[in-house]
């Protein structure tokens, strides 16, 4: 049996001493140690809130985007390497 942990930190003194605001951003660290790869740990930096924001933003304009039809399909063809026929 292997155990492993991902661990994401927040310094009150940083952050501030709302426990919610404590762990908001242990919870932003947590997901960037996870997205460094497994067995590790990360500190909480005022730029990662940004980009964790940004993702926001961007999954809500998708979502908007899907609901209100606004990608167009486009299609093109696959040719063969003789560039004579289509694969």
């Amino acid at each position: 049996l292997h155990i492993g942990a991902s661990i994401g930190i927040a310094l009150s003194r940083r952050q501030g001493h709302i426990p919610q605001e404590l762990t908001r951003c242990a919870d932003i660290a947590l997901y960037q140690a996870k997205s460094d790869g497994k067995k590790t740990w990360c500190y909480f930096a005022a730029h990662m809130n940004d980009q964790i924001q940004h993702r926001r933003q961007l999954e809500t304009d998708l979502r908007r985007a899907i609901k209100n039809n606004e990608f167009v399909m486009h299609y093109q063809p696959r040719y063969h390497v003789d560039g004579k026929r289509i694969v």
